[in-house]
C-alpha cells in the first residue's frame, strides 16, 4: 500500500486472532511511535522522555492491569454521578453505563498490548504527543497488515502511582499514557470506501 492508501484503510479492529505477530512487526510499530513528533520545547534538557511497555495477554502483570483500569473506571463514573451528569447528559451516561460498568478484560482483547509512556512537562503537550505516537503505531501496523485499536483504558487509570510501580517507572515523575492492542484480525478487514467521517469541509482563505 502507499501512504494514501496507508491513510485511507487505516481502521479500527476490535476481535483478534489468537496467533501472535512476531516480535519484529511489534519492534517495527514501536520504532514509528518513538519517532513521532515531541514537544521539543518541554523536552529540550532531556534524552529520555518517551517509554513503550509490550505487554502480553498472558503476562503476569495483565491482571493488575485491568484492575487498575476497572478501578479508575468506577471513579470516572462516581466523579459524573457526583456532577449529575445522569440528568444533564442522560445519552453520555448510557454510553458510560456500556462501556465502563464491567470489567477490563478488553484490555486483552489482542496479543500484544503496546503503552506509551509520555513524561509530562510544562508547557503540557504529552497528550498531544501521545496523539502523534498512537497515529503513527497505527499507521505502521497498517502497513503491516496487522490490526489495531486504540486501548486508552490506560489513560482512565488515576492511581498513576501504582501504575508506574507495575511498569517499573521512577515515581518522581509525572507521566501521561495511552496504548495500542495489536493484532492479526480474527476476520478479513473490509475495504473502506472514500465516504468517512467526517464529512469533507475545507475553506481557503486567498
Amino acid at each position: 500500500m502507499n501512504f494514501d492508501e496507508i491513510i485511507s484503510q487505516r481502521q479500527s479492529v476490535r476481535v483478534f486472532s489468537d496467533e501472535f505477530p512476531p516480535k519484529e512487526l511489534i519492534e517495527a510499530i514501536v520504532e514509528a511511535g518513538r519517532l513521532a513528533p515531541y514537544a521539543g520545547i518541554v523536552q529540550r534538557e532531556r534524552e529520555s522522555f518517551r517509554h513503550f511497555f509490550v505487554i502480553s495477554r498472558n503476562s503476569e502483570i495483565m491482571t493488575p492491569l485491568m484492575a487498575l483500569v476497572e478501578k479508575g473506571r468506577l471513579e470516572i463514573m462516581d466523579a459524573a454521578e457526583k456532577d449529575n451528569m445522569r440528568r444533564r447528559y442522560p445519552g453520555m451516561m448510557k454510553v458510560l453505563d456500556m462501556l465502563y460498568k464491567k470489567s477490563a478484560d478488553d484490555m486483552a482483547a489482542s496479543p500484544w498490548l503496546i503503552v506509551i509512556a509520555e513524561q509530562a512537562g510544562i508547557p503540557q503537550r504529552e497528550q498531544v504527543c501521545l496523539g502523534h505516537v498512537m497515529e503513527n503505531m497505527w499507521l505502521k501496523a497498517t502497513e503491516l497488515g496487522l490490526g489495531a485499536k486504540p486501548s486508552s483504558g490506560v489513560a482512565d487509570i488515576k492511581d498513576k502511582a501504582a501504575f508506574k510501580a507495575l511498569l517499573g517507572i521512577e515515581d518522581e515523575e509525572d507521566y501521561a499514557f495511552d496504548a495500542l492492542s495489536v493484532g492479526y484480525p480474527k476476520f478479513p478487514l473490509p475495504i473502506r470506501d472514500e465516504n468517512r467521517k467526517p464529512e469533507k469541509s475545507l475553506v481557503w482563505f486567498e
